[in-house]
């Protein structure tokens, strides 16, 4: 639960701030075939977390995929 816990609680942030939320929480995906892609980031334990999103017209994050960044080395 605590995975689950931290990303509710980055996703509230992301709500109540919106594109203002930047670093060290957010930043811009580098590397995407996509413009305006912003990645989440946080720590739990010994995991690195980010999440994929963008902003869709009326400012309402959409998330795309998760995962341990961590666990891919």
């Amino acid at each position: 639960m605590e995975v689950q816990d931290e990303l509710l609680a980055h996703l509230h942030l992301l709500a109540c701030r919106g594109p203002a939320l930047g670093r060290p929480r957010v930043d811009t995906l580098k590397g995407s075939r996509h413009a305006n892609m912003k990645e989440l980031r946080f720590s739990v334990g010994d995991g690195v977390w980010r999440v994929a999103f963008a902003f869709d017209p009326s400012r309402c994050a959409l998330l795309l995929v998760a995962g341990d960044k961590g666990r891919h080395q």
